[in-house]
């Protein structure tokens, strides 16, 4: 249970953290997406 709720909150600063890239960069990382790179 516990690692089910830190996974959680890993996985929602993850989504908050591409959120601000993408905020901050706008469309620039967009040509990135099919890089495989994961988390870009």
């Amino acid at each position: 249970m516990l690692a089910d709720t830190v996974l959680a909150a890993v996985n929602e600063a993850l989504r908050s953290a591409q959120q601000l890239v993408e905020a901050k960069l706008g469309g620039a990382m967009g040509g990135m997406q099919g890089l495989g790179l994961p988390g870009l």
